[in-house]
């Protein structure tokens, strides 16, 4: 006898199939047996199997679809990961300016030539948005150009440029100091450079202070230039960045829990979680909402998700110390303690859609304190958690034994046979009742033969449980198959091959507790030992 793929009940639990094949009985040599004839009862064991619930988790759990909780409970888990990056949270403007003089001297015509001698300073606002404010930063890369300098023929002497905001590696303002007569275009590499920003309404800015001591020939003209800062990234900025929106919309979690374990649509569960572990590496506090928050079955039958008290989630901002940021965490559990989740899931979801809308700095207190630096995203790790927690009216799991009659007795032994049984031994260390409703006797083409067992099933008694939910005994159940000689041959007769059973489950079947859900754990167990006993008697002819 050899069991080819037993897929016993509790593994439909995780969605696996576990093949096992039985042990093959002791030999007996029939040609050493005495004369005469006897009765004899052969008694093998043909198959024993012991299970965890937790072993299964560690077997099959290679994409970590299942975790365990503190108290041992099985979880499955499906994830979304939502980023609310913030491109636009401390940019810094670039500068594109353009510069033109026109001549007009102060001195006499006739010595053939104008002095220019003239101070200009020019402000540069450098943030995008008027609510935020600048108040230093480091800069990553970023270039200073100075190109195009025009003047009339036979002008001479220099310009002067300085930004006193825009500090150098050594702490010194940039300046530059030109000679219009032998001048080569400017390239800065601010690399390291420290801005530390001016302040006006709506504008953090840096000033282009200008001195022109310039001699020009008296014929009309000006001196024109560009200047340019540009592609600056801050390694850090430091100051106030306002109120600024970030959204995700029409995220997706599908999850295929009733399917995949193979559940039928009157499963309910106890309970569903909605984990969101945010993790904010910016100097912003922010603001998360999660809105329209639809589960649906493909679509169809939308159920919005209600929040009791808010659906707004108030993150952090991350700290600086010594240089070192720290980011903030803060976990939020949706559950059926604060919405409507848990009646959303009686109408067995598949899919839920859901908006994140995110908001810096939420108080919109100008004088808070926020900084950033490359790492200009805002993390929110979704997890939905089905707990092993359920109810179900019904369970069906069927299942194949290999038995092959011709191949395992011959003919002359079948003759001398009074009897045949087959015994399953289910030690339940389970919560779950279980009929063994069919079993039915095919041939190898699996056309059926007859049923082995009665209309009413054999029951398999869950094992016992505390309140908590957690078995405490296990409970030994029985299941005998039996055939008499003519039966056997009958089967033998029409090549019976396989034995195909039918388990139908209960998860709880009490009407009468008032806590009908069960709970599946990791130290659930199973013991299923299954041996035959003959009982025949042999005439000495059978050796002639």
């Amino acid at each position: 006898m050899k069991y080819k793929s037993l897929k016993y009940f509790a593994i439909a639990f995780l969605s696996i199939t576990i093949g096992f094949s039985g042990c093959k009985k002791d030999t007996i040599d029939l040609d050493q047996m005495p004369d005469g004839d006897r009765k004899y009862t052969i008694v093998g064991p043909v198959a024993k199997i012991h299970f965890t619930m937790g072993e299964l988790v560690e077997k099959v759990n290679f994409a970590k679809v299942l975790s365990i909780e503190d108290d041992g409970l099985i979880v499955r888990n499906y994830e979304d990961d939502v980023e609310l990056k913030w491109d636009d949270l401390a940019i810094i403007n670039n500068v594109d300016y353009s510069f033109s003089l026109p001549v007009v001297g102060n001195s006499s015509p006739s010595q053939g030539s104008y002095l220019i001698e003239k101070s200009i300073t020019e402000k540069f606002k450098l943030n995008l948005r008027d609510d935020a404010r600048y108040d230093s930063a480091i800069i990553e890369s970023g270039t200073l150009t100075m190109n195009n300098l025009n003047f009339p023929p036979g002008s001479s002497g220099s310009i002067q440029l300085s930004i006193p905001e825009l500090n150098g590696a050594n702490g010194a303002p940039w300046s530059k100091t030109i000679d219009i007569s032998n001048f080569n275009a400017i390239s800065d590499d601010l690399t390291q450079n420290k801005i530390v920003f001016k302040q006006a309404p709506d504008s953090s800015y840096v000033t282009l202070e200008m001195l022109f001591n310039v001699t020009v020939p008296l014929e009309s003209g000006s001196i024109d230039f560009n200047f340019n800062v540009s592609n600056i990234i801050p390694a850090i900025t430091y100051g106030y960045f306002g109120q600024q929106v970030v959204e995700e919309r029409n995220r997706n979690i599908e999850f295929d829990v009733y399917e995949e374990f193979e559940f039928l649509p009157d499963v309910e569960l106890a309970n569903i979680e909605l984990i969101m572990d945010a993790e904010n590496n910016i100097g912003t506090p922010y603001s998360v909402t999660l809105e329209n928050v639809v589960f649906s079955d493909n679509g169809d039958n939308p159920n919005q998700l209600q929040f009791y008290n808010t659906n707004i989630f108030n993150i952090n901002s991350a700290t600086l110390q010594n240089s070192i940021i720290t980011p903030s965490n803060q976990t939020y559990k949706i559950d059926g303690y604060n919405t409507n989740i848990m009646a959303i899931s009686k109408n067995v979801p598949n899919q839920v859609m859901f908006d994140v809308i995110g908001k810096s700095n939420p108080q919109n207190d100008n004088t808070a304190f926020n900084f950033i630096n490359h790492h200009n995203t805002l993390n929110a790790h979704m997890l939905l958690k089905f707990p092993f927690w359920f109810k179900s009216s019904d369970y069906e799991r069927i299942d194949t034994i290999e038995f092959n009659f011709n191949e395992e007795i011959e003919q002359k032994y079948i003759d001398a046979m009074d009897s045949v049984f087959i015994k399953f031994k289910f030690y339940n260390g389970l919560p779950i009742k279980l009929t063994l409703s069919k079993a039915i006797m095919t041939d190898d083409n699996y056309t059926p033969i007859r049923n082995l067992i009665s209309e009413n099933g054999e029951v398999i008694n869950p094992g016992v449980f505390s309140n908590d939910k957690h078995v405490t005994e296990a409970t030994l159940s029985n299941v005998i198959i039996s055939f008499d000689k003519n039966e056997f041959q009958d089967l033998a007769n029409n090549n019976a091959k396989y034995i195909i059973i039918t388990l139908n489950g209960i998860a709880n079947d009490d009407n009468n507790i008032s806590d009908p859900f069960i709970k599946i754990f990791e130290d659930n167990w199973m013991d299923i030992n299954v041996s035959t006993r003959i009982k025949s008697q042999l005439p000495n002819s059978l050796f002639e």
